[in-house]
């Protein structure tokens, strides 16, 4: 049976790859303004970009500059660029588009490597003071990524360095930080660990922003609780041309690269989409895929691991082994993940389902009361993106502007 009567399964309309992607989004959205404006482009250029993402050289549709404009625009918010131009530079030329598209591509693949070269001695310094300090870190999510399942750290961009540690040395990690110039203004394990999975740090200078993560699974009561010791006991350690480092083994940072995709956001982006692809290479043997269906029903990911591996088929075009890709015969989720499923798939555009999802992985009823309070009251110091000026009235009318954006999600 399948995992939930509200997944659509795998996609049945295969005749029409663009109007499959518009069929799977239309459950799934892809980010953009409006959501799924990149699926609204003409059926031949959205081929095209699916065939740069796959890397299979194709003749370029015949398209206005306007058209290709258009495109270029659609792509931006996904973060994929970098690997679109990659792909297209190694093509035959007339299978490449308008020089000045490709030129603009290639221009965003620079910017990246520079970005790239300029983030790593930045991780590098963090990484080597929490070392010093006897602090356990984990390099998780883009830059890891950018080192290990891609063939260049440029291919995959980042905005932030996500960092993994256990929550006991959080303290300690806070004091590395403030040393290194890194301030924190939202000081958000001080207010609830239980209610908070990140801390976000900022540079004192150039550099971009830290975030720490002393949980894998936001709060919300999906991954049992020993899943980060294990994970940091299963950890593997990589030596790249600029960096050498801790990350995650392929199974966990699969099942929180699912968790972070699927249940955190409610839209997809098409970076987060073949970053699972890419992982997935990683599963080859049959014990390897018993491993991920084990640990998907263990971490309650059982419903979005299948979301994510048919977003992950359809944009990559690489099939799943056949003992794997039906997956009426994988094991059904367990009790509480459908429970939470039903909070988790609606939680962006309902308030309910975000307070029920967040209630749920809270411990006691001392940590869901304070939660309630934050949720009617928020602290001043979380309020900055709500405020308008610096009048005195301001503070108040902020609580007045976030509680009108939470009843039109109630």
């Amino acid at each position: 049976m399948n995992a939930s009567p509200e997944l659509p399964g795998q996609p049945a309309d295969r005749t029409s790859l663009p109007a499959t992607l518009r069929q799977w989004h239309a459950v799934y959205p892809l980010v953009g303004n409006p959501p799924n404006t990149l699926l609204s482009v003409p059926d031949d250029l959205l081929q095209y970009v699916v065939a740069a993402a796959r890397n299979i050289p194709c003749t370029p549709p015949v398209c206005s500059p306007g058209a290709w404009g258009q495109v270029f625009d659609c792509l931006r918010p996904h973060g994929i660029i970098p690997l679109l131009a990659w792909h297209l530079s190694s093509w035959p030329e007339e299978c490449q588009p308008p020089e000045v598209i490709l030129s603009g591509l290639k221009e965003v693949l620079f910017y990246g490597a520079v970005r790239n070269l300029r983030m790593g001695p930045q991780i590098r310094q963090v990484l080597d003071a929490f070392n010093e300090a006897g602090i356990q870190v984990l390099l998780v999510k883009g830059p890891a990524l950018a080192r290990t399942v891609y063939p260049d750290p440029a291919l995959r961009q980042s905005s932030d360095i996500d960092l993994m540690i256990r929550p006991e040395d959080f303290l300690r990690c806070e004091r590395v930080m403030e040393t290194l110039g890194y301030s924190c203004p939202a000081r958000t394990y001080h207010i609830s660990p239980h209610a908070f999975h990140h801390q976000a740090f900022l540079p004192g200078n150039s550099g971009v922003m830290v975030e720490v993560h002393w949980m894998a699974d936001f709060g919300y009561g999906y991954f049992p609780k020993n899943w980060l010791i294990n994970s940091m006991e299963r950890k593997i350690h990589v030596e790249s041309k600029d960096l050498a480092f801790d990350t995650l083994h392929p199974l966990d940072h699969f099942q929180f690269l699912v968790l972070h995709n699927i249940i955190q956001h409610n839209h997809r982006r098409l970076d987060w989409i073949m970053d699972i692809a890419r992982l997935v290479q990683e599963f080859s043997t049959p014990g390897e895929w018993k491993a991920v269906q084990a640990s998907s029903v263990m971490n309650h990911t059982r419903i979005p691991v299948e979301i994510a591996l048919n977003e992950a088929e359809l944009w990559s075009g690489q099939p799943l082994p056949a003992n794997v890709a039906d997956f009426s015969t994988w094991p059904a989720p367990s009790a509480r993940e459908v429970h939470l499923w039903q909070y988790a798939r609606t939680q962006e555009v309902s308030a309910y389902a975000a307070i029920r999802l967040h209630l749920s992985g809270l411990p006691g009823y001392s940590e869901k009361l304070k939660y309630c309070g934050r949720f009617i009251v928020l602290p001043p110091h979380l309020m900055t993106g709500y405020r308008r000026s610096k009048g005195r009235l301001d503070p108040y009318l902020a609580h007045l502007r976030r509680w009108w954006s939470i009843i039109h999600h109630l």
